[in-house]
């Protein structure tokens, strides 16, 4: 029934393909036809009054992109007499057609670049063929297992990308043995030269395909890959000329462009004003390569000028961005600082392909959380102006950032009158990055590391991580620009050392969903958990080998989210997993494994109180304990801080010193470490965030990027208290080994109710307390 339909979209079976359509016609609703085997009765469409129809063989993004390379190929070739080409395709039985569409379509698209061509042959043919004729033949044999080619490639491209085609029948293993050479580098000169017409001191930076010309390989905002403030930007030269020296791969396939903004705003365009993308294949000794960019406009639409004056508090270290909804948000741009709280913005193109436009500001880049308080948040329509022939000018002015305070509570702290008996030098001190990830953070985790080491810690925990991308069968893989690149994490431990910081590395999945209800969803019979396990292994030994590489001094396994996968475990509704009955076994065995690949310390972390009831025995095999802590320390809001400091007393002089002693053999390599998670909210001194919804939201809740609960009060003052209460406890208890902060939300500060400490009062109370645990 299509009453009410606005589109339908067939892929179905040749078959029914024309009674679809006329289905469609009668209600005049437009058609996305996929199906293909029914182009003998094309010509039928004409016959079918109000038909608007879409077509196209295939849909997928690769074949599509293998289409405009053969396309390309075409052109190149298509006049050299010494070379030939030829289409053949290899289907299983089961395909509807032979030839297929997608081979018909390539077909064409050779026939219209090689002028030797002047006809297609489909069928087999027996004979000479023509020279001018391009073959096309197809086989349809087996089932769908079949020929496969696997790439592995680099995204800095200092190695050589390996291909190896396999032949993969049913139902079997096909070993793939891969070896990756390193590329040389080499030093090349880009030396550019700019339109009269260019914006003078304005960053010009070049963005290409490569992570050291800004390209995340994700899918970020927008649809965009590539992030302005992680491309390089060139020196400004005389004569109206820029340049750079890049130490890039021999071999590679660099495709670039230059830049005022990103990829897609105020790029380069070609004389034509059409979009420039250049090509250089890297040679083996240093070169300089000179271009010139023919003009930054495209059209006859007007630049725009962003003109705007930032609050006087704004943090002195952030730089403000500016970010562009066309038809959605796309990544921000860092804006040009004009002096003090001024700063500006002037788009160029691709103004021509917009009648409106969504803008706002946003402090370090971080637009959907550092955001002008007039357009907070993901769900902001922002700002409009409206595209005109004429130049535009757009004075303004943010009044208030949201999540940012001048004035934030002072709360006191016992650390100066408290006795702090002298600690080993292997207590942790320690802070550990928030789990939410976004590509644009590499370039503010140097200042955060300074402020980190600042704060007198001696450990940051790095948190990369995986990400499910599905539910049954499950995969867990790196998803680029949602999980950290390995070089990145790699670069970020190194700059983190060079602070004087030990690294502890802490791998930790991204669920599609609340990771309660992903493990509700799941099918959890034994086949799911055989791929499962399966999949956390690959997790866990790609960590253990990051950890090792990177120098860390320990590798943090577990979590709350593994809760069901341990053994005997249970849902969040209290209902048993179905985890096997050898899950024991089989994180020992993985433990063993991890070992093999790293020889620092493994800890494994479990949450209070639920992984202190039950404890698993594979626990014997790990070095450390990380106990995830936010429980509720008093039943009195008003409670003194000595009886704060009471009950938090109370929890490890029971709960957790009973685990240690049950868990301890007589070593002294054993220890326990408590990982504090409290948000700056209110009820979380009585462990009961107040929701209208649920009685109480547990303090994790508020991790980010967990939404806003507007109903809940901001209580920057409950979370120092908090902090300063624990921290006095663990003071008292020589047996532990460590405390961490957790949650620490690295770009910029933000006085939000997360359980992040930057910049908030929670975070003078660790320094004092780390100060005095330093001495």
């Amino acid at each position: 029934d299509l009453n009410g339909a606005e589109v339908l979209i067939d892929f179905s079976l040749q078959q029914a393909v024309l009674d679809n359509l006329l289905a469609a016609a009668a209600l005049k609703v437009p058609v996305v036809e996929g199906t293909t085997g029914w182009f003998d009765q094309v010509h039928r469409l004409t016959e079918i009054p109000d038909l608007t129809v879409v077509y196209s063989p295939n849909f997928s993004i690769g074949v599509y992109q293998f289409t405009k390379l053969a396309e390309y190929a075409a052109r190149l070739f298509g006049s050299l007499g010494n070379y030939d080409c030829y289409i053949h395709e290899w289907h299983h039985t089961g395909k509807a057609d032979s030839p297929s569409g997608t081979a018909k379509k390539l077909a064409t698209v050779l026939l219209a670049n090689i002028p030797a061509k002047k006809r297609v042959l489909y069928t087999a043919s027996e004979g000479k063929i023509p020279a001018d004729t391009l073959h096309v033949t197809s086989t349809r044999v087996g089932r769908v297992p079949g020929t496969q080619n696997l790439v592995v490639y680099a995204p800095d491209g200092r190695h050589h990308t390996f291909q190896q085609g396999a032949l993969v029948a049913d139902g079997s293993n096909t070993p793939a043995e891969i070896t990756l050479e390193p590329a040389q580098m080499v030093d090349i000169t880009f030396l550019v030269h700019l339109p009269e017409d260019t914006i003078p001191a304005v960053p010009i930076r070049l963005a290409g395909n490569l992570t050291q010309l800004g390209n995340t390989f994700g899918t970020l905002s927008g649809g965009i890959s590539t992030l302005a403030s992680r491309m390089p930007t060139l020196a400004s030269l005389p004569e109206n000329t820029a340049g750079i020296i890049l130490a890039l791969p021999a071999g590679a396939d660099v495709r670039y462009k230059y830049t005022i903004g990103d990829g897609l705003w105020n790029a380069e365009r070609g004389a034509d004003g059409g979009f420039a993308t250049r090509q250089l294949i890297v040679p083996e000794s240093p070169v300089v390569i000179e271009d010139v960019v023919q003009t930054w406009k495209a059209g006859q639409t007007g630049d725009i000028t962003f003109d705007v004056i930032v609050p006087a508090n704004t943090p002195p270290n952030d730089q403000i961005f500016i970010q562009f909804n066309p038809y959605g948000w796309t990544e921000p741009l860092p804006m040009w600082h004009l002096g003090g709280q001024r700063w500006a913005y002037i788009l160029l193109n691709p103004l021509n392909m917009i009648d409106k436009l969504g803008y706002r500001y946003c402090r370090a880049g971080q637009c959907g959380q550092a955001d002008d308080l007039r357009t907070p948040g993901a769900f902001t329509s922002g700002q409009i102006v409206t595209t005109s022939p004429d130049r535009l000018g757009i004075p303004d002015k943010v009044e208030n950032w949201a999540w940012y305070q001048s004035d934030i509570p002072e709360v006191q702290t016992s650390a100066s009158d408290a006795r702090v008996e002298q600690r080993s030098p292997d207590f942790v001190r320690g802070i550990a990055f928030q789990t939410y990830y976004r590509p644009s953070w590499e370039p503010l985790l140097p200042a955060a590391l300074d402020a980190i080491a600042a704060d007198r810690a001696n450990t940051v925990i790095l948190t990369p991580g995986w990400s499910y991308t599905r539910l049954s069968p499950p995969v867990l893989e790196p998803v680029p620009g949602q999980d950290a690149l390995w070089s990145d994490t790699l670069a970020t431990a190194r700059a983190a050392q060079s602070r004087g910081l030990d690294i502890a590395i802490q791998p930790v999945p991204h669920f599609p969903t609340a990771s309660a209800e992903w493990w509700a969803s799941a099918p959890r019979d034994f086949s799911w958990w055989v791929s499962w396990f399966g999949n956390y292994r690959d997790f866990a030994i790609h960590h253990a080998d990051l950890a090792a590489r990177s120098g860390a001094q320990a590798l943090i396994l577990g979590g709350e989210w593994i809760a069901p996968a341990l053994p005997g475990g249970r849902l969040a509704d209290g209902s048993p997993s179905g985890v096997p009955a050898d899950a024991n076994k089989r994180f020992r065995a993985l433990i063993a494994e991890v070992r093999e690949h790293f020889d620092g310390t493994i800890a494994w972390a479990l949450p209070y109180p639920e992984g202190l009831h039950y404890p698993p025995k594979f626990l014997n095999n790990v070095d450390q304990l990380v106990i995830l802590w936010s429980p509720a320390l008093t039943d009195n809001p008003k409670a003194s801080p000595a009886e704060l400091q009471a009950g938090a007393e109370n929890i490890l002089t029971g709960d957790v010193y009973a685990l240690y002693l049950t868990w301890k053999p007589q070593t002294k390599d054993k220890s326990i470490i408590i990982a504090l998670a409290y948000p700056s909210a209110d009820g979380v001194l009585t462990g009961c965030l107040p929701d209208p919804v649920q009685a109480c939201l547990p303090p994790r809740s508020l991790n980010s990027p967990a939404p806003d609960y507007p109903l809940l009060e901001l209580d920057m003052s409950a979370q120092a208290r908090a902090y300063d209460a624990t921290l006095a406890a663990i003071n008292t208890q020589d047996w532990l080994g460590g405390v961490i902060a957790t949650g620490y939300y690295p770009p910029t500060v933000l006085h939000d109710k997360s359980t992040s400490i930057h910049g908030k009062p929670a975070e003078g109370v660790l320094r004092a307390w780390f100060t005095r645990f330093a001495k």
